[in-house]
């Protein structure tokens, strides 16, 4: 499940173990103050909702090495009423985040704790914990939508849309959820194309030729400069690359027309020139003597 709301307020946190009155460190929003209780079995550590609410999902910020806990709920019964969420064990070769999942959980709880179920002495320690909750506007089934080269990032009243690579949002990212009821405009993902031009000038003397057998400029398709027989290639580089934000990668490759070609071609007119120039004076002759 991903997590992306704000964890609901926990409070009054309290341990079985407390030899340096450390509960607080598990609640203080720092990951770097950890709460450890004594080396012994059976420890455990609890922290209050500010409201009593259905809880989804427990994090727990925990320092590496090994671990091997319970994590309960107490429901707003009377009497009250302790139920699993989830058991954990695990090496941690890091300090990190561990995501607990309490599923199939719609009755309120007033606290949650993690309990160590180790078989011999151990320490338990805790870094920080948050707590997120089910309220009104929490939709119980994800929405059933389908988006072609897309998905949806959900999590407790909103469902956000993440496009594959290659492909972005058309208009709107987001449905939410209202009264239980997903609600919102249509989702979709279209494919990203490069413009057919190469940079900001439109090329004379040759062609960015598609590179494969591909009829699109999607992402990831590159184009090689061939210029005509009379031009050559200055710049670099050659081929470029349609990136994935919709724009060809930087070249200063263009067509140049070749020196020597164009100095024959004035040549020849020149030449022309000068025997149209001839014939006209001789023309103009004949007339006067005539």
């Amino acid at each position: 499940m991903v997590i992306s709301d704000s964890p609901t307020k926990i409070k009054n946190p309290g341990a079985s173990s407390d030899p340096n009155q450390q509960a607080a460190n598990a609640v203080d929003g720092s990951p770097t103050t950890c709460y450890r209780s004594k080396n012994t079995t059976g420890n455990n550590i609890k922290v209050y909702l500010n409201q009593p609410a259905a809880v989804n999902v427990i994090r727990i910020y925990l320092p590496k090495g090994k671990v091997k806990f319970d994590a309960d709920i107490s429901l707003k019964t009377f009497p009250t009423t302790s139920v699993p969420c989830t058991s954990y064990e695990r090496y941690l070769e890091e300090n990190q985040w561990v995501t607990l999942e309490c599923q199939n959980n719609e009755r309120p709880a007033d606290y949650v704790y993690i309990r160590d179920t180790s078989s011999q002495a151990n320490i338990l320690a805790v870094c920080e914990m948050e707590v997120y909750v089910k309220d009104d506007a929490w939709c119980k089934n994800s929405p059933e939508l389908f988006i072609p080269n897309g998905r949806l990032e959900v999590s407790r009243n909103k469902a956000t849309l993440r496009c594959l690579e290659g492909f972005k949002a058309r208009d709107n990212t987001r449905v939410v959820c209202e009264k239980n009821s997903w609600s919102g405009p249509n989702l979709q993902c279209e494919e990203i194309l490069c413009d057919a031009i190469v940079g900001n000038e439109t090329l004379v003397g040759g062609e960015w030729l598609i590179e494969g057998n591909a009829r699109k400029l999607s992402v990831g398709i590159k184009r090689k400069l061939v210029c005509r027989s009379d031009y050559h290639i200055e710049g670099k580089p050659q081929i470029v690359t349609c990136f994935k934000n919709g724009t060809w990668s930087r070249t200063s490759a263009t067509c140049v027309e070749n020196k020597s070609d164009k100095q024959d071609r004035l040549r020849i007119i020149g030449n022309y020139e000068g025997i149209l120039h001839s014939f006209f004076r001789s023309i103009i002759n004949i007339d006067c003597i005539s």
